[in-house]
């Protein structure tokens, strides 16, 4: 199932949405439409990452040290304590100096305050990360295919275009902010440092 974005959606739930949505000052429903919008960015920087087989080994190797899955076992803990470090350190080096950028394109898109929208990244993030290692887990995945995997499900949440800005284009300045593949930043260089021990 390539659907990570609906995945990670159901995993949540309503009451966790309610939690996240708590941290971010948003209501349940603006809760829903920013993820939604936020977590096919986040896919797409991942896919641009994963392209060559260096970033996708990196990730493979990040998520069998440090992103299993266990995050999923306890939302609820994670989201009520609104820890944003990982996610804000992760955004760092995902989305690289276009953050504020695309932020407040997300915050035009889904009409709440790119305050609320950095919440979302932020707390999102490790979670995403989490869904990708119990997938790799459950499918048995090695580094090409969750490779594959995560440049289907980027595909699937880029073609959102519904209402004002495209979610493509988004991706697009996430791939600007990268320097296109290169090796030595983005995904890759942050598999580097921030997962160089385990949290």
């Amino acid at each position: 199932m390539n659907d990570l974005v609906g995945m990670l959606m159901n995993q949540l739930g309503d009451d966790n949405l309610e939690n996240l949505g708590n941290q971010a000052g948003l209501n349940k429903d603006q809760t829903k439409t920013a993820l939604q919008g936020a977590l096919p960015v986040l896919l797409g920087a991942m896919a641009k990452n994963t392209a060559n087989k260096g970033g996708a080994d990196a990730l493979n190797g990040a998520l069998d040290r440090d992103h299993d899955g266990s995050i999923l076992d306890n939302l609820g803990g994670f989201l009520s304590s609104g820890d944003q470090g990982m996610g804000g350190s992760i955004l760092k080096h995902v989305l690289g100096g276009q953050t504020s950028q695309i932020e407040n394109g997300l915050s035009q898109k889904m009409g709440v305050s790119s305050s609320s929208i950095s919440t979302i990244l932020k707390m999102a993030a490790p979670i995403l990360l989490g869904m990708l290692g119990k997938q790799k887990k459950e499918q048995g995945l090695d580094a090409g295919g969750l490779g594959s995997l995560i440049n289907m499900a980027s595909k699937m949440g880029g073609s959102n275009q519904s209402g004002g800005l495209d979610i493509g284009d988004l991706i697009g300045m996430v791939a600007g902010a990268q320097g296109g593949s290169s090796r030595g930043g983005g995904l890759i260089g942050m598999l580097g440092g921030l997962f160089g021990k385990r949290r």
